[in-house]
């Protein structure tokens, strides 16, 4: 890129060159660069989100229906899901239990108070509803 000009003094003429291309050619660079990071950022905030939706909302809505398939095909599953969900519970509950007395979770008396348990997710509650009900 040559920028030129010309023009007429009191003094005599006079003519200006500037040579821009370096300062184009490292722009070039830089806005390339910038586009690549976008890119590359926008992938990954991609991909963790779709990580995140399907486990928190495509797994348990097809064990939701995998379950109603279950119960659809023959009733009396339904009572065995609900068997199958108490002992999971309870194991879960001896699990915890059993670390909280072996000191892994111990905590130093300055962080003594009890986390709050976390809420279960609707689509447990729902999958609880639907096994009772069927």
């Amino acid at each position: 890129l040559f920028v030129s000009r010309q023009g007429r003094t009191a003094y005599g003429n006079f003519f200006v060159h500037a040579d821009f291309r370096e300062y184009v050619f490292w722009e070039m660079l830089l806005n390339m660069g910038r586009t690549c990071f976008i890119c590359v950022v926008l992938a990954g905030g991609s991909m963790i989100f779709s990580k995140d939706a399907n486990t928190l909302v495509l797994a348990p809505i097809e064990r939701m229906n995998a379950k109603v398939q279950r119960i659809k095909r023959d009733p009396l599953q339904a009572m065995k899901l609900g068997d199958e969900e108490y002992k999971n519970e309870l194991r879960k509950k001896r699990n915890e239990f059993r670390k909280t007395r072996s000191g892994l979770s111990r905590k130093r008396c300055w962080r003594c108070v009890k986390p709050r348990a976390p809420e279960p997710l609707e689509t447990v509650v729902l999958e609880k509803t639907i096994i009772k009900i069927g």
